[in-house]
């Protein structure tokens, strides 16, 4: 790894091939196609941390892991703790769907009886109303007991 001062961290194809686990060749072919970037320093040619990184071969704040291990080799047991991290932080993400489908499921039922419930006292306010024309239609003489009677 070298950096000059005002220059970035970079590495030399081996040392890229070490980090990410890939084979040198296949990091040679990637700074080809230009899907990974290069630089010449003193004759080799060598690849930026930030490209390696923005190009998904490295997670970008990952140590090497122990002393004698190579990050390639140190990086997957990275990314696979923070697979688990996300496996487990979904599952409770569906646990809390699962309540919530339940909290829709009962408060459909809720909304269906108030529904029924509302139809009844529909159908009760359409007889009501149709009692009172009923009585209005009535001749006073008819209405019983509670009919006006002259003073």
């Amino acid at each position: 790894m070298s950096a000059a001062p005002g220059r970035a961290l970079t590495l030399s194809v081996t040392d890229c091939a070490r980090a990410t686990g890939l084979s040198a060749k296949a990091i040679r072919r990637r700074i080809e196609r230009g899907t990974l970037d290069s630089v010449l320093v003193d004759g080799q040619r060598r690849v930026p941390i930030a490209s390696l990184v923005g190009a998904g071969l490295l997670i970008q704040g990952l140590g090497r892991g122990e002393r004698g291990v190579a990050a390639g080799q140190a990086q997957p047991a990275a990314v696979l703790a923070r697979l688990a991290a996300q496996r487990q932080r979904l599952a409770e993400q569906v646990a809390g769907i699962g309540d919530l489908e339940g909290d829709v499921r009962r408060i459909a039922e809720q909304l269906r009886r108030e529904r029924a419930r509302c139809r009844e006292l529909e159908y009760e306010l359409v007889r009501a109303r149709q009692r009172i024309s009923e009585l209005e239609r009535r001749p006073a003489h008819l209405s019983g007991p509670s009919a006006h009677r002259p003073s």
